[in-house]
């Protein structure tokens, strides 16, 4: 992820957001700013409930884009956007900026123009009891994760997957639960240089790999085994 400044339009997620805003909209009649802001929480899924970095600065950018037109946001997507600018206004977030308290300003005046108030976030609830159950059963499943396995073909592309089945339908679809793990996976390392992104996410592969280990009571020896294969990143 790139972001050479500090207002809402000036990294790559909100270029992408920005992208698909001047292209649904470019189709006249067909679609207008509700049909983006479906297509925004569609994609989103339950991310909106906790944000990461990406999640929270796509939010902003379809909330600006809204206020550059003149559009009054939804109710629904006013509420996220009070909600990301909270997540972003805690220091961690506001210290991995270049200039911290710019992106302090601009944020505080965003939240008064949508008439939120600066205030703790929220605790995540994305894990919730209503929304356990993904497939009708186990062995459907498996079937339908194989289809997405063999989609991929051995190659480490759930993230670029996720966002091709937005415009293929024929793409095996993924579930909530993985793109949520998606992108925990990626937060806060999207926005880091190469060599710090892919330690990060060799050790969170290495730390779900122990997780599933333990809980399938796999012999120490085959965790060792999986734990080097987590290095996936190797020339």
């Amino acid at each position: 992820m790139g972001a050479w400044n500090y207002s809402f339009l000036d990294n790559d997620p909100a270029l992408d957001i920005k992208e698909l805003w001047d292209e649904m909209l470019s189709h006249g009649s067909k679609y207008d700013h509700n049909s983006v802001t479906e297509r925004c929480f569609s994609r989103w899924g339950e991310a909106v409930e906790y944000g990461d970095t990406i999640t929270n600065m796509e939010i902003l950018a379809l909330v600006v884009l809204h206020l550059n037109s003149n559009i009054a946001p939804s109710p629904k997507l006013r509420q996220i956007g009070i909600d990301a600018i909270n997540r972003e206004l805690v220091p961690c977030q506001l210290e991995s900026w270049k200039e911290p308290e710019k992106r302090r300003k601009v944020l505080l005046d965003l939240l008064i123009k949508l008439g939120g108030e600066a205030k703790p976030p929220k605790v995540p609830t994305f894990f919730k009891d209503n929304n356990a159950l993904q497939y009708e059963n186990a062995n459907l499943a498996r079937i339908e994760l194989l289809k997405i396995i063999g989609e991929a073909n051995g190659l480490p592309w759930i993230t670029y997957m996720i966002k091709k089945q937005m415009a293929d339908s024929k793409t095996p679809q993924i579930p909530p639960f993985i793109k949520t793990l998606d992108r925990l996976m990626n937060h806060h390392i999207w926005e880091k240089d190469q060599k710090i992104y892919f330690q990060a996410i060799t050790e969170r592969l290495r730390m779900l790999t122990t997780y599933l280990g333990i809980w399938l009571k796999m012999p120490r020896k085959e965790i060792e085994e999986l734990l080097n294969q987590c290095e996936v990143f190797r020339d």
